[in-house]
């Protein structure tokens, strides 16, 4: 089947409007005679080269009005448009300087116990993404200076710096944008969990917008902040993960001694759990994986199975918390089981540990279901938790 090539480049349509006019002409000219037919045909020869003439001045002097904006090359921006490489360089600094504050409160989070992230990575793994990224980031400020300045004929500095203020403010207004969907997202995962018996709920941390360099989404408890990367505002899931770690941290916010990681990936655990039951969906951070490229396509899959093997990094032991709850939720109901683990988590001592929770959370699914005990027990048992004494 033919197929019609589209034109998308002024180029393309400059020659197309030749091309038609020479050809609609081709017919006409056959038909007349006299000086008639020598008026067109001098017009047919001569009309291609004012085109071509008016094409030569173009490319001398304006090239960069014969690409699309997409289709621009690097070498001619930087030729031809050093003003749209300042300007976007100059939003990015300028972005980057109001972030001080947000990067020395990254940076002292990084050292304290109050620092819980949705994932771990490494140094090399973050690295390459974050320079893709921010790389990414600027290339678009670039085109949308480019595009534009499209409409405008001779474009100077003050053109320029108008540019810069217009997209500035634009950015701003997305940002706020962003920040207030967020918020109303927290807002329904919050009344949801106090329809599931959750108390004294916090109010919805500060959301904090960080630039491209940053691939996570953590929260910080001694600043009641939740900071998220730009490229995973739309990771609802993980952004539910880290308001559920406010919840919890209330009560545990420090995780110190020999069990720190222990206490740490309880946190996680039911972090992730409720996150995901609310989405009702046990594919937990498909946005991040994408991000970074992870396989099979998500941070956690809270249907597989994981035993507990103490001392492990803390966020592969969470799985073991929130694989067990997702077990039980499959096998007695979300309405039963979801109420039930808020129970057993209210009835926990002040001081959070391994031992504690496994007991309170076996107690309180057999208070829900007394006839499923050797199930309970089973599965409690064959995914490496203890259980009280007496009910072995």
């Amino acid at each position: 089947m033919l197929q019609i090539p589209t034109v998308k480049s002024p180029l393309g349509i400059i020659a197309l409007f030749v091309a038609l006019i020479e050809v609609f002409l081709t017919y006409p000219v056959t038909q007349l005679e006299g000086i008639e037919r020598t008026i067109l045909v001098i017009f047919m020869t001569t009309f291609p080269f004012f085109i071509a003439m008016a094409f030569f001045y173009i490319l001398w002097e304006k090239p960069i009005t014969l690409y699309s904006p997409r289709e621009i090359p690097m070498g001619m921006r930087n030729l031809y448009q050093p003003q749209a490489i300042k300007v976007a360089s100059e939003l990015k600094i300028s972005e980057m300087e109001e972030h001080i504050p947000t990067l020395q409160s990254r940076l002292t989070a990084l050292v304290t116990p109050s620092y819980n992230s949705l994932s771990t990575l490494s140094v090399s793994e973050q690295k390459k993404v974050t320079e893709n990224a921010s790389q990414s980031d600027l290339n678009s400020i670039e085109s949308e200076v480019l595009k534009k300045i499209e409409a405008v004929p001779n474009p100077d500095e003050g053109t320029f710096q108008n540019i810069k203020a217009e997209l500035e403010k634009e950015r701003k207004e997305s940002k706020r944008k962003i920040i207030a969907r967020i918020e109303k997202e927290i807002s329904k995962f919050k009344n949801w969990l106090e329809t599931i018996g959750f108390t004294r709920l916090p109010d919805i941390p500060k959301i904090v917008l960080e630039p491209a360099d940053l691939m996570n989404i953590y929260y910080i408890h001694d600043f009641k902040e939740i900071h998220i990367g730009s490229s995973l505002t739309d990771e609802n899931d993980g952004i539910c993960h880290e308001y559920f770690i406010s919840v919890l941290s209330q009560r545990w916010s420090k995780y110190e001694g020999k069990d720190a990681d222990g206490q740490l990936a309880i946190i996680y655990g039911f972090s992730d759990y409720y996150a995901a039951s609310f989405y009702d969906d046990p594919i937990f951070g498909e946005k991040f994986a994408a991000v970074f490229g992870l396989k099979p396509g998500r941070i956690r899959n809270l249907k597989e199975p994981v035993r507990l093997i103490r001392n492990e990094e803390a966020h592969k032991m969470g799985q073991a918390w929130s694989s067990l709850c997702w077990e039980f939720r499959e096998k007695f109901g979300q309405q039963k089981v979801d109420p039930t683990i808020c129970q057993a988590l209210e009835s926990l001592p002040d001081k959070l540990s391994i031992n504690a929770v496994s007991s309170a959370l076996f107690n309180h699914l057999l208070k829900l279901s007394p006839n499923s005990r050797e199930q309970i027990i089973e599965e409690f048992t064959g995914r490496g938790f203890d259980v009280p004494s007496t009910s072995k």
